[in-house]
């Protein structure tokens, strides 16, 4: 706005391109139309598009009766202009309104935690503050691509303003808990909306607090035995599930020394010996095409991307979510999300299967390793060696129980052997992961005493909805 009776107003074209319309000039221009958002006098937007015709500069005064006539031309040449320059997205979704109040004071604040999850992982974004005024929060996002032209929000449509190759917009937001978004993007051959669920927590503006932001941690299980797993209990029967992967301190010194004595030109073999898992590359370039033609920008964050580095941790996090659990968007980028019960599982050893049958669950066996000549919808994937993907997504698998002899070399003081064998279990779970299959090991044999490898009963019943019958299980093995 330049005065009280002339306006500036900002419009976008179908390629994406931002455009400029001076209303309020005199009579006697001629005519020329392009799409804007109104504004009124005082500052405000309507929500609604408005086309004004826009008169260009004449050397002649023009009758009422040419303007009138003008007029219906421009009304006309309005409508078209409307057709082909407003972005069209391949849906009309919406959103529905959040209670962004908060016991916040007012002021601007910096999140203690961001996630989201959704979109294709190409086009990423971050919540850089929080503006609070008379007690309602306001988040401003800001996008990795230019591309994005708007946000719907709690209801309502909000604009973004670009900067370099980066596009801002601030919406209402509920803090510390999800909240739905969706951005519309040009960055591809058609204009395209895409939901978000994003998540913005700040520690003291409400709900749950303790251990994993925006979930309530009531405590850690006391375990009896075992050394090499923890349970975490959190509020409406989730369960952190953590595993430690690594080597016993002494054998883990040994496999130090002959690391560092060993030279650093010797020609790594791992590549060729996990050559065969990698065979699948049709399957996993098919499960890896959902990623493509989204943002145009190069930086990808999946969820497969970040489970895979997630694997490569000497502690790998599960969570154990209950049906119809809500948690934080994107926590499945921090930690191994399990749904319960899980009802379709391939088992890596006989040892493994011989549980399931002790727990009396063994139909929820669908792939092992070899054939089951007694029941035919059990299919054979292989073993952790060579895993047979096609087999175990054609079986609906859930989850991978492999033995500890997957992540063991036969000799663990051997630092080359144990680091292929490591290399090995991580090629497997990235293939898993890009699958949407969750791994996890058993590593009750690695447990020092009986009694310890008989409490891993306790996660086999977690994961499998038979708890009452895995602690009686165990403490029978343990009386």
């Amino acid at each position: 706005k330049n005065s009280s009776k002339v306006f500036i107003s900002p419009g976008m074209n179908s390629a994406g391109e931002r455009t400029f319309v001076i209303t309020g000039l005199p009579k006697n221009y001629q005519n020329s139309v392009q799409p804007v958002q109104f504004g009124k006098p005082d500052g405000t937007w309507n929500d609604t598009q408005r086309y004004l015709a826009i008169p260009k500069a004449n050397n002649s005064s023009l009758t009422d009766e040419e303007l009138a006539e003008n007029q219906a031309k421009s009304a006309a040449k309005a409508k078209e202009a409307a057709a082909q320059s407003k972005p069209k997205a391949n849906n009309n979704g919406s959103t529905a309104a959040v209670d962004n109040s908060t016991n916040l004071p007012d002021g601007i604040y910096t999140p203690d935690k961001f996630s989201f999850s959704g979109g294709s992982g190409r086009a990423s974004f971050t919540c850089t503050q929080v503006r609070v005024a008379g007690g309602q929060a306001y988040a401003t996002l800001v996008f990795n691509s230019a591309n994005f032209q708007y946000v719907k929000a709690s209801g309502g449509i909000y604009y973004c303003s670009h900067a370099g190759n980066t596009s801002t917009v601030e919406i209402p937001i509920a803090l510390n808990k999800n909240n739905t978004i969706i951005g519309l993007t040009t960055a591809m051959s058609q204009p395209h909306e895409i939901t978000y669920s994003i998540f913005v927590y700040i520690e003291g503006a409400g709900g749950q607090t303790g251990g994993i932001p925006g979930l309530e941690l009531l405590g850690e299980e006391k375990l009896e035995y075992a050394e090499y797993f923890k349970l975490f209990n959190y509020a409406d029967g989730i369960k952190l599930l953590e595993i430690d992967m690594q080597m016993k301190e002494d054998e883990k010194a040994d496999a130090a020394k002959k690391d560092d004595a060993a030279s650093s030109t010797e020609v790594n073999e791992t590549t060729k010996k996990n050559a065969a898992l990698h065979d699948d590359e049709e399957l996993l370039d098919e499960a890896a095409g959902a990623k493509e033609e989204e943002e145009d920008n190069d930086t990808i964050n999946t969820k497969a991307d970040a489970q895979a580095e997630l694997y490569k941790g000497n502690v790998i996090k599960y969570l154990l979510v209950p049906e119809n659990v809500e948690i934080p968007a994107g926590l499945e980028k921090e930690v191994i999300v399990i749904n319960l019960p899980v009802d379709s599982v391939y088992t890596g050893s006989d040892d493994i299967s011989k549980i399931f049958e002790e727990l009396k669950i063994d139909d929820l066996i669908t792939s092992q390793v070899k054939e089951d000549k007694d029941n035919e919808d059990i299919l054979a994937a292989g073993d952790y060696k060579d895993l047979d993907l096609k087999a175990l997504v054609k079986s609906k698998c859930d989850l991978v129980l492999l033995p500890e002899e997957s992540i063991e070399a036969e000799d663990v003081k051997d630092a080359k052997a144990q680091k292929e064998a490591k290399e090995h279990f991580e090629g497997v779970a990235e293939d898993l992961a890009n699958l949407d299959i969750s791994v996890l090991v058993d590593r009750a044999e690695y447990e020092e005493t009986d009694e310890a490898k008989a409490e891993w009963l306790k996660v086999y019943g977690i994961l499998f909805g038979c708890e009452k019958e895995a602690n009686e299980l165990f403490k029978t093995m343990t009386k």
